[in-house]
């Protein structure tokens, strides 16, 4: 069961950092448009 998870968490950390960035991204795209 620890395996699993391990396996997941490395492939999620990497992953992890590009979701955040994306999100940043489109977080600001969003109110920019908003705010237009």
């Amino acid at each position: 069961m620890s395996r699993t998870p391990r396996r997941p968490i490395a492939a999620t950390g990497p992953g992890r950092v590009t979701p955040p960035a994306a999100h940043g991204r489109t977080v600001e795209v969003d109110p920019s448009p908003a705010e237009r």
